[in-house]
């Protein structure tokens, strides 16, 4: 690269290479000043414009264009003037005619005006009007012009917006197409409300392709993508920015900024309510624009060059504020560092960057629109002691409920400042533990992103500070911290009460029961609340009385409840409830329930009774075993009403597990869910209790045996030995009677499936070794699935009822 120009992929269809410099990182002493002009113009762009393999700058003023040219040695010649119209506005460098030369564009007065290099340092030619089909330019800040072979016959053409008499103030979007001689006019590619274009290969197919900002709501980004024969473009592709309150502003920029091969684009813009820098990543289906890097109050500009300062192989954002040179550092995957401040140059300064003296590194020329003095940051590489402090986006305040669960809170912008081989820590401290401890954070340097994991502690609120601290272990500016605060809202705790036994009475007529009470609290340690106590009493038969039923002092955690029995009739009992209240709005009231029943005194109650259990055999075949039914479950007592209770243990639960006895007192049935191993075979033995909670008699206990077939796999020659195993007839079955035979010994389980997938009918047979005769109740008649299980296997028939 003798000449020193910048190549880039994203505008030419020819194979690129990337080269990175070697060095000290950035930090904020990087670079040292050099005022190369007083007056530089207003706007400006650089490149080898005399070919002495040295950058030279180029801006407009009020009179014309002033040329600021290299002298050869690393210095400047004093600034040459060329006319260039009235009032120009606008200006870009490019090779338009392709002999080698930057060219220079300039609108003024509405007009485009073409100064062509004579190349070998001999100068410009006067400026030339391009014929703009009559119209004009558009005014000063909306002018954009780009550059490209859109053809590819080695002759680049100009794309531009030219205003739009006939389209209610908006432009039209418009191809000269580079006749070798000069430029055809103009032709119209799109009319609209237009504001800006890039030039690039967004669909990847060796051909440039046009973007447009489309400013009509809801904004976005049309696509004008070369035809297939070259000879024109596509209709356009829309990606829209979402809703109207999304907008898209200023000129479009072209970069690659995610490393992916595709060029994305670059604009101002506000999404969601954030205004920023807007990235619009191209993807297979479109671009995807993601949040605007935030700009902030004090960040007063607009979208200024990208170009890879650092020398990371990734694109960095450059502006200029009224806080000085601020730099986005390019991060993986498209995202960007929070700014870095280098060196103030003032405010309202226009930028551009390139190796200004041939050193290998990237340069920064910044030319003030105050003044007109063009100044140029020269990299000086001599400060690599100087650290940079790490990066960490900003974290949002965060409001829970007392008692909320581990919050998981992401963490972005992590970086060690882009200095080389420095891995970044990152911790987290609460300023008040009491209230949420310090928080645990996962992160694996060098990783952009990360989680700060917190839970406030039991019953606690208000508000603290949690300060999260990144360090890249070096002494000077070797850590920075972001915070943010976290208020914990206080959320009523339930008061609490501890469970009541039932009461018998053993004397017939009056009696006084006293019910002790514990466990009496607010539900926290921090809630001090005034505890009132109630009761209800809901009666069978007889009464129960007591003037005053509590015996109880708030905040105290015991006390009694006194109920006076005028009488219970035998066999009935009296439900009591106590409510405990702590005066709170919400979640104020906590309830236990028990029982007062007569007992005559000395007597004793029979043991409740559980019929009998069989033993069965699992199904294999079914997705869901059948539930064990239970029977004959009653307290043991004509005279009184128990509430029971029914539990069941499994010998070997991996083999049978017991799902919750399904079961309600006082009903004298009942049912056992469970489940077998998929991969086990054997027996379990289950052992249901009912129980009455009596000390004598209290309970009584069945036994029963789950057995559960081993698993067979069922391979081919197993299915087909299991299916030649089994005998069915008469079929079509007559009223659904059919006979079935099998040559395998054992039981044998028989599933009969209609054509919905229903099952109709189940049965589980001992033995298939002697013909059985089967009956289908009620059948209907049409096609089933006969689904038989074996020894030898698990084989389905298709079976025809009639």
């Amino acid at each position: 690269m003798t000449n020193r120009q910048v190549g880039s992929s994203l505008s030419s269809t020819t194979p690129v290479f990337t080269l990175r410099f070697t060095g000290a990182p950035l930090n904020t002493n990087s670079y040292q000043a050099v005022v190369a002009a007083q007056n530089g113009g207003t706007g400006f762009v650089t490149a080898d414009f005399n070919a002495d393999n040295y950058a030279d700058f180029a801006g407009f003023a009020p009179g014309g264009l002033l040329l600021t040219l290299s002298d050869g040695q690393g210095g400047y010649e004093p600034v040459v003037s060329l006319p260039a119209g009235a009032g120009p506005s606008y200006i870009k460098a490019a090779d338009v005619d392709a002999n080698g030369a930057v060219d220079l564009l300039v609108g003024a007065s509405g007009q485009l005006l073409l100064l062509r290099n004579l190349g070998s340092g001999n100068g410009f030619t006067t400026a030339t009007d391009l014929y703009l089909n009559g119209e004009g330019l558009p005014q000063y800040g909306e002018i954009t012009v780009d550059v490209g072979d859109m053809n590819a016959d080695g002759l680049p053409e100009l794309i531009t917006l030219i205003t739009d008499a006939a389209g209610n103030g908006g432009k039209q979007l418009v191809e000269l197409r580079n006749n070798g001689n000069g430029f055809n006019a103009p032709t119209v590619l799109l009319r609209g409300q237009l504001s800006g274009l890039v030039i690039a290969d967004f669909n990847q197919d060796n051909q440039l392709d046009v973007v447009v900002t489309n400013t009509d709501y809801p904004h976005s980004l049309l696509l004008l993508k070369r035809n297939a024969t070259n000879t024109g473009y596509a209709t356009p592709e829309s990606s829209s920015v979402g809703s109207n309150s999304n907008v898209l502003l200023g000129l479009p920029q072209v970069a690659d900024v995610n490393a992916d091969g595709r060029p994305d684009v670059l604009i101002e813009g506000r999404i969601d309510g954030v205004t920023g820098i807007v990235v619009a990543l191209r993807t297979t289906a479109g671009f995807s624009f993601q949040t605007p890097i935030y700009r902030g109050n004090s960040l007063n500009a607009s979208l200024r060059p990208i170009a890879d300062v650092d020398g990371d192989g990734l694109l960095d954002i450059l502006m200029s504020t009224s806080n000085g040179l601020l730099v986005f550092r390019g991060q993986s995957g498209g995202s960007f560092s929070q700014p870095i401040t280098f060196t103030s140059i003032g405010g309202g300064t226009g930028l551009v960057t390139g190796d200004f003296n041939n050193d290998g590194r990237s340069d920064i020329a910044g030319l003030s629109r105050s003044n007109g003095s063009l100044t140029i940051l020269h990299y000086t590489g001599a400060v690599s002691n100087i650290n940079n402090a790490p990066t960490l986006n900003a974290l949002v305040d965060l409001t829970l409920n007392e008692d909320a669960p581990q919050q998981n809170i992401a963490l972005s912008g992590i970086s060690n400042g882009g200095d080389a081989g420095q891995a970044v820590t990152l911790t987290a401290v609460s300023s008040d533990p009491s209230l949420v401890p310090n928080p645990t954070i996962s992160y694996f340097s060098p990783t952009s992103t990360g989680t700060l994991r917190l839970r406030p502690a039991p019953n606690a609120f208000g508000t603290c500070t949690i300060t999260v601290t990144a360090s890249d272990g070096q002494a000077q500016n070797g850590t920075f911290s972001r915070t943010f605060q976290v208020t914990v809202d206080a959320v009523n705790d339930q008061p609490t009460l501890d469970e009541l036994p039932d009461v018998v009475v053993t004397q017939q007529g009056t009696s006084i029961v006293i019910v002790p009470l514990s466990g009496i609290t607010s539900g926290a340690a921090n809630e001090n609340q005034l505890l009132t106590l109630t009761a209800v009493v809901s009666l069978a038969s007889g009464g129960i009385s007591g003037n005053p039923p509590f015996v109880y002092n708030s905040p105290a955690t015991t006390g009694e409840y006194r109920a006076y029995v005028l009488a219970l009739t035998p066999g009935h009992y009296a439900t009591v409830t106590l409510t405990i209240n702590d005066g709170h709005s919400s979640n104020n009231t906590f309830s236990r329930t028990f029982r007062i029943y007569y007992q005559p005194n000395g007597s004793q109650s029979n043991a409740p009774t559980l019929d009998p259990i069989a033993d069965i055999t699992a199904n294999r075949a079914l997705t869901t075993q059948i539930p064990v039914s239970l029977a004959g479950i009653d307290d043991g007592d004509p005279n009184q009403t128990f509430p029971l209770t029914v539990t069941a243990t499994s010998s070997d639960p991996a083999l049978v597990a017991l799902g919750p006895v399904e079961y309600t007192s006082p009903n004298v049935t009942g049912s056992i869910p469970y489940t077998v191993s998929t991969t086990r075979g054997g027996t379990a033995t289950i052992s249901v209790i009912v129980s009455n909670s009596q000390s004598q008699n209290g309970s009584v206990t069945r036994s029963f045996r789950i057995t559960v077939p081993p698993q067979v796999l069922s391979t081919a020659s197993s299915l087909a030995t299991a299916a030649k195993a089994i005998e069915l007839y008469p079929n079509p079955a007559p009223n659904g009677r059919f006979w079935l035979k099998s040559e395998a010994a054992g039981p044998a389980d028989v599933t009969i499936i209609d054509l919905t997938g229903r099952v109709v009918w189940q049965r589980q047979l001992t033995s298939l070794l002697q013909p059985q005769q089967l009956q289908l109740p009620s059948a209907t008649a049409g096609i089933y699935i006969m689904r038989v299980r074996t020894a030898m296997g698990t084989t389905t028939q298709r079976m025809t009822v009639r």
